[in-house]
């Protein structure tokens, strides 16, 4: 059985994970919220613990997202290497037979996967 499989960055940048702000994580999500839609690790929404304002960090000032964010607040972040994500099916063959993957995030440059 398969521990993890490799998912494209492509496919992990699309794949986000909703992540409160806390005073322990807050740095790293900032530098999420600063790599913004295009870089991975990065951020695609700040959804406001104020208002539930949902924001998408590909338009307006990365760095200003970054700066106003605040404890409470969700960042739906990229998915890293060793999270969980529930398969889809153009990515399991046998859903029954895979039930959860760890996520790889590698680099995808051609067809061959090199990291």
């Amino acid at each position: 059985m398969f521990s993890q499989v490799a998912v494209p960055e492509r496919v992990a940048k699309v794949l986000t994970f909703p992540e409160r702000v806390t005073p322990h994580n807050i740095d790293r999500l900032k530098l999420a919220v600063l790599n913004g839609h295009d870089v991975h690790p990065g951020a695609n929404y700040v959804i406001s613990a104020n208002s539930g304002f949902k924001k998408y960090v590909k338009f307006g000032d990365r760095s200003e997202h970054a700066e106003r964010l605040r404890i409470g607040d969700t960042v739906e972040r990229h998915v890293v290497d060793g999270e969980y994500v529930v398969p889809m099916t153009r990515f399991a063959y046998n859903t029954n037979f895979f039930s959860w993957y760890q996520a790889l995030s590698y680099l995808i440059a051609s067809p061959v996967c090199t990291r």
